[in-house]
């Protein structure tokens, strides 16, 4: 077997896994941008997110994400806080 063909075979097999972490690199980099739009900056996680291959955690990772990359601080706190309220009232009326 030539290098070349040894290569080719590890590109085959590592593609997929190296599309996926650099996937979720890239979606993880998205912040919203200086006097952007929130749709366009949730536009983006939302065609980033597809694909990283999250599976079940998706909708997850992009709520986090989405709260994460806020620029507008009072913002992202007020939804740090109201994410919190939801999730203690799911807990108990479980």
């Amino acid at each position: 077997m030539t290098l070349q063909q040894v290569l080719q075979e590890m590109d085959k097999y590592f593609l997929d896994y190296e599309n996926e972490i650099f996937a979720s690199f890239k979606f993880l980099e998205i912040k919203q941008e200086q006097g952007g739009k929130f749709t366009d900056y949730y536009s983006r996680l939302r065609n980033a997110v597809v694909k990283c291959n999250y599976g079940e955690s998706q909708d997850r990772m992009l709520r986090d994400k989405i709260i994460q990359g806020q620029l507008d601080k009072a913002l992202q706190e007020r939804l740090i806080r109201e994410s919190s309220k939801k999730a203690k009232n799911t807990t108990r009326s479980s």
